[in-house]
């Protein structure tokens, strides 16, 4: 009865938050709404405190995680990263398959939900929640893709396309599709299991500061100074491209890194410290460095080596269609604010699995028999 409980708890939490944040940014969406991301704590925290096994070390592992939570959530005051880390834990003791069901119907509902009660008040909005689902959707049927599934996913990409004109969603999608035919190629699997896979969050992370700082001074960071003229200028013509091909997003980085700066517990976005003129335009939209300002140093390094678990996880249980989906977002990212919320990098959710798998496995190599699932009783 407490299992049943438990999964009664874990999906509230799943449709109060995924719901919540596929609402932001719809026209119907107002301040009340908030009391989704209320609900969502409340019953994620429940779920949690019930799947913890009664011992001392247990309770101290919690309320110290508890204080940590509260002290960088009161010094960001950023809602999302609460979430995230209730997630995470939420997460742990299932598995892939037992959630993305949830999460792809909630989605999916509140997605249909706004589309008919007046839409996003921007194109893109339709564009990042249409192509969240599709991942989705590509993981939920993963061990069953049939040809009506390949179908339906193209159909869709297209209509998104053709219907929002979304530069960042095109990308996106049509590299989904990309990677899916990788997979489904002789000797795809093989490409997925290269080890420069599992630190793509990392490398997106250093490529989209290195060419937004290098931008700033008009030359490669930290080196540029002594390196020949015409390898900055190569190396500017390089930044230049990307930068037109992510439509100004290095130049709104840059900027950013110019206001606001980078420190080491985040909370450095503030747009009201800007005098922007009327004609004037800024916005963050790159989510890696959402991360990296608004969360601090010490939460992205944090946030970088539990992409590298997620990633070795998936990659060791064979959920490629999960791994691809983690690469989408990684380069999605790089152009739209969405890495750090759970209701678009849906992925968060599977972190806490993701450690859990790598204690386990390192608990067996190294013989020790005793039960050994973090905080959670692991289900059998």
């Amino acid at each position: 009865m407490l299992m049943k409980e438990k999964k009664i708890w874990l999906n509230i939490f799943i449709i109060a938050s995924i719901t919540y944040y596929t609402l932001q940014g719809a026209c119907i969406y107002n301040g009340k709404m908030k009391i989704l991301l209320a609900i969502a704590v409340v019953f994620g925290i429940v779920k949690i405190i019930t799947s913890l096994r009664v011992d001392i070390k247990s309770f101290l592992i919690l309320t110290g995680l508890v204080l940590v939570i509260l002290c960088i959530f009161l010094k960001n005051k950023d809602s999302r990263l609460l979430i995230a880390v209730v997630a995470l834990m939420c997460g742990i003791g299932e598995t892939p398959e037992e959630l993305i069901t949830c999460i792809f119907m909630t989605k999916l509902v509140s997605y249909i939900f706004v589309l008919f009660t007046g839409g996003y008040h921007h194109i893109n909005g339709v564009a990042l929640h249409g192509g969240m689902l599709l991942l989705m959707f590509m993981c939920k049927y993963a061990k069953k893709m049939e040809e009506i599934h390949y179908i339906i996913m193209i159909g869709a990409t297209l209509i998104l396309i053709l219907y929002t004109k979304s530069g960042s969603s095109a990308v996106g999608l049509l590299f989904m599709l990309f990677l899916i035919l990788i997979y489904n190629s002789k000797g795809g699997k093989g490409v997925f299991n290269l080890k420069i896979i599992k630190y793509i969050y990392p490398i997106c992370l250093f490529f989209n500061c290195f060419f937004a700082l290098g931008i700033i001074n008009a030359q490669i960071p930290m080196i540029g100074h002594i390196m020949p003229s015409t390898v900055n200028k190569l190396y500017m013509i390089i930044a230049s491209f990307l930068d037109k091909l992510t439509t100004s997003r290095l130049t709104l980085v840059c900027y950013s890194f110019k206001w606001f700066g980078v420190s080491l517990f985040g909370g450095n976005i503030d747009y009201d410290q800007l005098h922007i003129g009327q004609e004037d335009y800024f916005n963050l939209d790159s989510g890696m460095i959402w991360l990296l300002q608004g969360w601090g140093i010490v939460i992205t390094l944090i946030f970088m080596i539990l992409t590298i678990c997620l990633m070795v996880y998936f990659m060791e249980t064979e959920r490629y269609h999960y791994l691809i989906a983690a690469i989408v977002i990684a380069f999605w990212a790089i152009n739209e604010d969405m890495l750090v919320s759970f209701g678009t990098n849906f992925l968060m959710i599977f972190m806490g699995q993701a450690i859990e798998h790598i204690v386990l496995k390192r608990s067996l190599y190294y013989g020790d028999t005793k039960e050994n699932s973090l905080l959670l009783v692991r289900k059998k």
